[in-house]
């Protein structure tokens, strides 16, 4: 018979990370979002705090990526060059590191379509 989870084993779970190779060749190391960061994100948006999706992309990538650390700014300025495919890819690896469903950060990261705030 199974032991039931401690509350330390419960709290100390981290989003998967893992190195990724983006289309263009390049190696970095990204992890998932924790459900506290994907509320804080949402709430950001219905505040007014994130306007776009690009703004979505850059908290999103600037939180997930470990290496490099990029700030916002940094992403922003890789969203302006040529290398679209890489951040798509990217973008594509983040979410299902943090099990969030394809799409998600157009439709308010619920995954299900529904409104109700709570379809991580």
């Amino acid at each position: 018979m199974s032991e039931y989870a401690s509350a330390e084993e419960l709290t100390s779970q981290r989003a998967g990370e893992e190195d990724f190779t983006l289309p263009s060749g390049k190696l970095v190391r990204v992890r998932g979002l924790s459900r506290g960061e994907v509320f804080m994100m949402q709430k950001s948006k219905a505040d007014g705090g994130i306007k776009t999706e690009a703004a979505w992309e850059r908290r999103m990538v600037h939180l997930a990526l470990l290496q490099p650390a990029l700030t916002e700014e940094q992403v922003g300025e890789w969203q302006q060059g040529p290398a679209g495919g890489d951040l798509e890819e990217l973008g594509e690896k983040i979410r299902d590191l943090s099990k969030l469903g394809q799409g998600a950060e157009k439709s308010g990261v619920q995954g299900t379509g529904d409104e109700s705030g709570s379809g991580v």
